[in-house]
């Protein structure tokens, strides 16, 4: 009976440790009269502009779906005195092109710390308030994770503002330039 309740404790406790969502930014931006290829353009010209090497980013590219998926990530440096936590943060960046519109997903964020030690990996970033409650170290990992949702916020917003200002005022014909 006692390994009965343990077993069911353990999977009721791995669920809910497990039942939070990644943490996903997106928006839909309106165009002016742009069409699908136009756009494709645009963004696949804002990706080259927008990472180091677009070349080395962009992991789909599909001209007739309308679709530029990147995969990036950024440098993390952890706030406090535990830098067993520094690392980066790794990222997608999904774009999807219609006519006249376009959608901007940043998600899938995930940390991944210097030495790849299981020990200060946080992995996948969710819209949970803490990475753990209680135990050995939880304070240090709280407020990595409060660091690592706080950084991820930063740079979907950066880049869902960047491509709105790349798409914004562009003439749906290139004559007048």
């Amino acid at each position: 009976m006692k390994k009965l309740i343990c077993i069911i404790l353990f999977v009721s406790l791995y669920a809910i440790s497990y039942s939070q969502e990644p943490l996903t930014f997106s928006k839909v931006i309106q165009t002016d009269s742009i069409e699908k290829d136009r756009l494709f353009a645009i963004v696949n010209e804002w990706f080259a502009v927008e990472f180091r090497s677009a070349n080395k980013v962009i992991q789909m590219l599909d001209k007739d779906a309308g679709i530029i998926i990147g995969k990036a990530n950024d440098e993390f440096r952890y706030p406090g005195q535990q830098k067993c936590f520094d690392g980066i943060l790794q990222y997608t960046v999904k774009v999807i092109i219609k006519d006249y519109r376009l959608k901007i997903e940043v998600n899938d964020f995930r940390h991944q710390n210097i030495n790849n030690s299981g020990l200060c990996n946080l992995g996948l970033i969710t819209t949970a308030d803490n990475y753990r409650e209680s135990g050995f170290g939880a304070k240090y990992d709280n407020v990595a994770w409060a660091d690592l949702k706080k950084k991820s916020t930063v740079i979907a917003e950066y880049f869902i503002k960047s491509l709105s200002d790349k798409t914004k005022n562009i003439k749906a014909s290139e004559e007048d330039w």
